[in-house]
């Protein structure tokens, strides 16, 4: 499994995807799919890489689960839970690019710790 790679690009849109192949022993279990690709909504490939060998741990993690019998995912099932730390990923990105993450001393202190303007913006809040 390690010999292959986990990042593939979309000729026709330019996105990327993560892909992973069925260990031989588990082809079985996902009714015959030897593969399976994952968009990550990313043309970057540095953000794409790096999300990637993450996807990867991820998925290595699950196949061992499903080997040792503790878990009998679908490769739907296996896919959401892709998705759900793929977002998780992006945002934590996000958060980091939009210096959201620093400490202000000042709004930690103020009774009114409410974001204004452009951070309530970039997060998409109304208030």
């Amino acid at each position: 499994m390690s010999s292959h790679s986990y990042l593939v690009r979309q000729a026709s849109t330019r996105t990327y995807f993560f892909r992973s192949y069925t260990p031989q022993n588990l082809v079985k279990h996902f009714d015959g799919r030897q593969e399976f690709r994952l968009s990550l909504g990313c043309k970057s490939k540095i953000r794409s890489r790096l999300a990637s060998n993450r996807l990867s741990d991820i998925v290595r993690e699950l196949y061992d689960s499903i080997r040792s019998e503790d878990s009998d995912m679908t490769l739907e099932e296996i896919k959401n839970i892709l998705r759900i730390e793929l977002e998780k990923s992006f945002r934590y990105i996000k958060h980091i690019q939009l210096r959201t993450n620093s400490y202000n001393k000042e709004l930690s202190t103020s009774s009114d710790c409410r974001p204004r303007g452009k951070e309530v913006q970039s997060f998409g809040l109304l208030c």
